[in-house]
This record gives C-alpha cells, sequence and structure tokens, in this order.
C-alpha cells in the first residue's frame, strides 16, 4: 500500500453544501464528508486530509465547521475568498462553480508545504481500500501530470477530478481549476476527437472544474488512465452542489454508509 506521505501526497477535498432552509438541523445535511473522511481513515490511517472550508459564512454551517475542526486528521483551511459578499454575487451557491476555487487553494498549499502531489476526492465517497490510490500513484510514477480512472459524464474521454492525482509544480496546475473558456480551445483540430463531448455539451462556453487542467495535460501526452477501474472507490455522483439535499436515510447502500455516520 502506497504510503502518501513519503511519497509527498497530499490527499484533500473541497467541503461545501448547498445552504437549504432545513440544513441546520438535518441530520443527514452534511453527511457524505463524514462517510469520505471516515472511510479513508479505515485504510490510511494517521493521514493528515486538507479539506478545504468553502462554504459561506452563513450560521448553517456552524455543526459541519465544529464536526470538521474536532476530527484529528482533518487539517481544515478556510478559502478567504467565499467569506467575501462579491464572491457570492458571482458564484451562487446552488451551483459548483466555486469548487475549483477550493482546488487551487489546496494546489497553493501543497507547494507551500512542500508537497509534490495533490490527490483529490469529493465528499459523496466511499473508500473500502487502498488499491485505487496505489493505482493512482502508479500513474504519477510514469511521469504523468494527472492520473484518474473516471471520466465525466459528459464525454467518454475527460477525466473527472474525483479521483485523481495531480503532479502540482506541472502546466496544469499552472491553470486555475474554475471553470474556464473553451472557446479558443476549440479551434484545436484535435479537439472533438480528443473530448468526445456528448450533445448535451457540444456548445458549452465554458470547461467545467478541472477540465481545461485535463486537456493541457492531454495536449501533452501526459494523461494517464487507470485500467481497470478499481473497484474499492465509490464516487457516488450526487452532484457536488446538491449532495447536502440527497436523504441518505433512503440510499440503496444506505447499510455500507450508515456506520460512518454514527
Amino acid at each position: 500500500m502506497i504510503d502518501l506521505q513519503q511519497k509527498g501526497v497530499l490527499p484533500a477535498l473541497v467541503s461545501y453544501t448547498v445552504p437549504y432552509p432545513e440544513l441546520g438541523n438535518d441530520p443527514d445535511g452534511w453527511g457524505w464528508i463524514r462517510i469520505a473522511l471516515r472511510s479513508f481513515h479505515e485504510h490510511f490511517p494517521g493521514q493528515e486530509v486538507l479539506v478545504v472550508d468553502n462554504d459561506s459564512d452563513d450560521d448553517v454551517y456552524r455543526a459541519k465547521r465544529n464536526w470538521l475542526h474536532s476530527y484529528e486528521l482533518a487539517k481544515v483551511i478556510r478559502n478567504p475568498e467565499t467569506q467575501k459578499t462579491g464572491f457570492w454575487r458571482d458564484h451562487h451557491p446552488r451551483s459548483n462553480h466555486h469548487h475549483g476555487n477550493g482546488l487551487d487553494l489546496a494546489v497553493r498549499h501543497c507547494r507551500k508545504h512542500g508537497y509534490g502531489y495533490l490527490l483529490i476526492f469529493e465528499p459523496d465517497c466511499l473508500i473500502e481500500g487502498a488499491a485505487w490510490a496505489d493505482a493512482l500513484w502508479q500513474g504519477a510514477e510514469t511521469g504523468a501530470w494527472i492520473s484518474g480512472f473516471n471520466h465525466c459524464n459528459h464525454s467518454s474521454r475527460i477525466i473527472h477530478v474525483c479521483p485523481s492525482i495531480w503532479d502540482v509544480n506541472a502546466p496544469p496546475c499552472e491553470i486555475s481549476f474554475a471553470r474556464q473558456p473553451m472557446t479558443e480551445d476549440r479551434q484545436h483540430p484535435r479537439f472533438e476527437d480528443m473530448t468526445r463531448l456528448r450533445a448535451d455539451a457540444v456548445n458549452w462556453s465554458h470547461w467545467d472544474t478541472g477540465q481545461r487542467n485535463w486537456w493541457t495535460a492531454a495536449l501533452a501526452d501526459k494523461v494517464h488512465w487507470v485500467e481497470p477501474k478499481p473497484d474499492d472507490f465509490t464516487h457516488y455522483w450526487s452532484g457536488s452542489g446538491y449532495i447536502a439535499r440527497q436523504d441518505l436515510r433512503g440510499h440503496e447502500d444506505y447499510d455500507k454508509l450508515r456506520p460512518y455516520l454514527d
């Protein structure tokens, strides 16, 4: 099993939740992040995880923040951008367009503290082993700038950021993970073949979170697809901007998820 600390890999996730009215008294309102962190540490005991607090300063997040700060193996850092009133005028809380800003902060944290690689996962994940991380690292060891095994839901070619390992000193991490304009990139002669966008995405004006970063690596042939896909990492695709509204008590995998909620 990979020793993440020894390899200079920092695992990280971005914490944010849609501020719906019942959040403050809903016991499942932020349950996913408990599942992700606790299941991760079953297989990576003692490994610190960077948690970027990307929520607004709304009081409904008090219980969630208190829990995160009390969780011994979470290094919680606040995204100063999401503390600004103006930020929420430009980034509606019911979208996930601010997810990339949190990943940018994680990249800077890696560089500042001497980590060479960023391992990204998300709150709506269940981790049942360590093979997935070993497989991602094998790609990074070959010199890939990004290594992953999930594709985006609107493309069979674009690697989704969850889960993935990034070389934080490579060119893709010089670009913000926030949504980026796509217009100029569409002019590239290999764009259609390399992206294989679905019909509902072919007219998008912007890359989604982390996709412009992937494009930079793909053009340089520095992307590693992990195959076969490991079976010990489940991303539930609950929708990063909407995960709080998913009722975990009615989830088909609730029996597997419940132990991490107690």
